[in-house]
């Protein structure tokens, strides 16, 4: 398994650069954004660590957090928080579930966020790209035997 150098950063680190020499650059490589989180999220953050909600927590995420995720998202559907996990980003998310899956191959439609290709590698899966605006990109899919 190679660990590769994300692209994605290294866009970042190139566009900060460019940042350093005129200040009007906005940076969208990666998804961070480029204003402070609300007021109000800073001060729930703050108020946490003052009550010393500073600790280790279970893998699963905030029981809290997952128990509203379920009845505001799943209600209808009887998932319950036991069945709900919370990770710390898009990336993380994706590789727990790729691997949970136990698959070997997935698709990649294009255009497609640079990570997904890292996260494929990673987990020594193969993957096919399909770029969706070519002609007859369905019909590579069912070639492939990627349709469900």
């Amino acid at each position: 398994m190679k660990f590769e150098n994300s692209k994605s950063m290294e866009i970042t680190k190139k566009a900060n650069e460019m940042k350093q020499e005129d200040d009007q650059v906005i940076i969208l490589s990666i998804g961070d954004s480029h204003f402070n989180p609300p007021q109000q999220i800073m001060d729930k953050a703050h108020q946490a660590i003052n009550n010393e909600k500073t600790h280790y927590m279970s893998a699963k995420g905030l029981l809290g957090l997952r128990k509203n995720i379920s009845k505001f998202y799943f209600s209808e559907t009887r998932i319950n928080e036991g069945e709900v996990i919370i990770v710390p980003g898009l990336k993380t998310g994706l590789f727990f579930l790729l691997k949970a899956l136990q698959k070997k191959r997935v698709c990649l439609l294009e255009p497609y966020w640079l990570g997904y290709k890292h996260i494929a590698n990673l987990l020594d899966y193969d993957y096919i790209t399909i770029n969706m605006h070519k002609k007859g990109w369905l019909n590579k899919l069912r070639e492939k035997n990627l349709m469900f």
